[in-house]
């Protein structure tokens, strides 16, 4: 955990930290961001994002014929609808540990 903390400094030299999703408050506004391993954001995006109803939708239109978990292990990477913001996300190598940085958004 203390590499998250180093790559959310890095990111927005702040700090207030619960799990994978940190909160930031500034004046009214609180920044949510989640901080993680590719296997943590993973993870994340699975539970937050993906439904099995994406899956059969997917496998309805033609555009996948894969089992939901090889469908779910292929789109690794893709984690742009976890921040709502903008999609975007940073890469920080910490201690040669790689973790992901992203602004999930601001409340």
């Amino acid at each position: 955990m203390e590499n998250h903390i180093k790559a959310l400094l890095e990111y927005i030299k702040f700090e207030k930290v619960e799990d994978n999703l940190y909160k930031i408050e500034e004046d009214e506004n609180v920044k949510n961001y989640y901080i993680g391993t590719e296997e943590e954001i993973q993870n994340i995006y699975i539970k937050e994002v993906l439904t099995r109803e994406d899956w059969v939708e997917a496998v309805e239109e033609g555009n996948t014929d894969m089992g939901y978990t090889d469908w779910v292990k292929e789109l690794k990477g893709d984690y742009s609808e976890l921040n709502i913001q903008d999609g975007a996300f940073e890469k920080f190598v910490i201690d040669g540990e790689e973790l992901i940085v992203m602004l999930q958004q601001i409340v």
